[in-house]
């Protein structure tokens, strides 16, 4: 006999918190198209969009609301974050299907690359995109990079301080697990992201865009999701607006559990000095001390560290590659420059799966194209807005497979396994190795079901791996100056199902497929 071994109220109970959040965030593109006289006309998609995340949104929070319920085990929560991950994409879009002239699975392709912060388009021409369908693009990112599921465990009123965020559930924060965090922890976490987001904005204004365009991109950027107002991309504005781009491309690829911990640092040493000079203290600690502490948190991480100095590397490599008869517009002392800014701007896009362009990278070297699809695979950090593999991971590889080199020679020693002076417990190492299989597998699955449908060799490829990995443009038809318009509908509803596989780093969704995930079997009555 079979029975559910989980609390489905608290599983739907999740999925109708996320579609509410989804409905009230639809509400500000309702907003901007009813204070433009001439926008009114398409209020009508916003509104029946958000509608129809707020009315079912609600109607299953109420249905499921109990008190006093106990904290979700890890199987609710994994089916709750798995669920709700779809129930978003489906919900977030129907402004596009409302809005006309998009076909719902067309829509769904912009709903989850823009959930998932993939960042390719069905749209070939974003010029011509309504203002308020611009910010519900931009929110979809902004939302996705920050986890509608980690908002909601935030406000779930059985989450208390003394509780871990998720359980064990593989998306505690940006589908990464985060143990022992706590609610005032994620509280932190929120709080480098929105930070981020707002610095973001002041400074691409202070650069020359206007402060409705800073914004869109401050979400597009710190959620390395790399949806643009501009058909041309980040390549409409200058090397000023490119270079900051840059650097939150960066921040949001980083560890957001080094930089939360640099924010309980500071707000550590803010405290202190409050007690001693009162609010003055605290601010003058602010400043004096703020850089200081997300130094040291960034120093301390082997993985930031290794991942800002392949970044370095890699880009100072393509961009010589490229002014050294590369392609001839980089030729000379100002083509050099140029290069070092396009290489620096396309190696952080593409390693942070952001996926903004400012260049063409097709039409550059063969080599240089093969160091960018590795840098796509890689992604960003553990625990970031990044997608990918995770550059932790390749760190963990790398030295195990200079540990079994080692081991061939003697097979009995034990050799524990380091990175950045640190041991890694065998958990890690045979997770990333099982992490490595499947997502390859997968990449290849992928691929050879969008092959099948019409598309060439090069554009399945790169469409799945840019899937999988959260990244946006590739190569072929998704190219920098493409779209993933020119897939069949088929391959787009696969590669819709890789982007959110990607998003929620694989497990959680496949575990959620199984039968003996869901039911237990009883064990058969003993004969007397």
């Amino acid at each position: 006999m079979n029975r559910f071994q989980l609390d489905l109220s608290r599983v739907f109970g999740v999925v109708g918190l996320s579609l509410s959040v989804l409905g009230i965030s639809q509400l500000a593109p309702l907003l901007v198209a009813l204070a433009l006289p001439e926008r009114r006309g398409v209020a009508l998609p916003l509104l029946l969009g958000a509608l129809t995340s707020l009315v079912p949104g609600i109607a299953i929070v109420r249905a499921t609301r109990r008190e006093h319920l106990r904290p979700p085990t890890r199987r609710e929560a994994l089916a709750g974050v798995a669920l709700a991950w779809l129930a978003a994409v489906a919900s977030a879009a129907t402004p596009y299907v409302a809005s006309g002239g998009v076909s719902v699975v067309d829509a769904l392709v912009e709903s989850a690359s823009g959930l998932t912060t993939v960042g390719a388009t069905i749209l070939p021409d974003v010029d011509a995109i309504p203002t308020e369908l611009h910010l519900w693009r931009a929110l979809t990112h902004w939302l996705g990079g920050a986890g509608i599921v980690l908002v909601v465990l935030v406000a779930v009123p059985w989450l208390t301080p003394d509780v871990k965020a998720t359980q064990g559930a593989e998306a505690s924060f940006l589908t990464e697990r985060y143990r022992g965090s706590t609610k005032a922890t994620v509280q932190g976490l929120m709080f480098v992201y929105v930070g981020a987001t707002i610095l973001n904005t002041i400074l691409l204004v202070a650069f020359g865009l206007s402060p409705w365009e800073a914004l869109l991109h401050a979400f597009a950027t710190i959620s390395t999701g790399g949806f643009s107002t501009r058909t041309a991309s980040m390549g409409a504005w200058g090397p000023g607006v490119q270079l900051v781009t840059v650097v939150f491309m960066l921040i949001g690829a980083l560890s957001f559990a080094t930089l939360g911990r640099a924010v309980e640092d500071l707000r550590r040493r803010c405290e202190a000095a409050r007690e001693g000079a009162g609010r003055f203290g605290a601010a003058a600690a602010l400043l004096s001390e703020g850089p200081g502490a997300f130094w040291r948190a960034l120093r301390s991480s082997p993985e930031v560290r290794g991942y800002l100095v392949m970044i370095a590397l890699v880009s100072l490599g393509i961009a010589l590659a490229l002014s050294g008869g590369g392609a001839a517009q980089y030729e000379g002392v100002g083509g050099f420059a140029q290069a070092l800014v396009d290489s620096l701007f396309t190696v952080a896009a593409i390693s942070t799966t952001t996926g903004f362009c400012t260049a063409d990278y097709t039409t550059w070297p063969v080599v240089t194209q093969v160091v960018l699809l590795g840098l796509m695979v890689v992604g960003g950090c553990s625990g970031s807005t990044a997608g990918g593999l995770k550059f932790r991971r390749l760190q963990i590889l790398a030295k195990l497979v200079y540990r079994e080199a080692r081991r061939v020679a003697n097979p009995n020693a034990v050799i524990p396994l380091r990175v950045g002076g640190e041991q890694v417990p065998e958990e890690q190492i045979h997770e990333a190795t099982r992490y490595l299989a499947v997502y390859v597998l997968i990449v290849f699955a992928v691929a050879a079901a969008v092959g099948l449908t019409g598309s060439d060799l090069v554009s399945s490829l790169a469409a799945s791996v840019s899937s999988m990995g959260s990244i946006g443009p590739g190569f072929g038809d998704c190219g920098p100056s493409g779209s993933f318009a020119p897939y069949a509908k088929v391959a787009k509803l696969v590669l819709i199902l890789a982007m959110i596989l990607g998003r929620l780093e694989v497990w959680s969704l496949l575990s959620v497929f199984l039968p003996s995930f869901w039911l237990r079997r009883s064990s058969p009555p003993r004969a007397k």
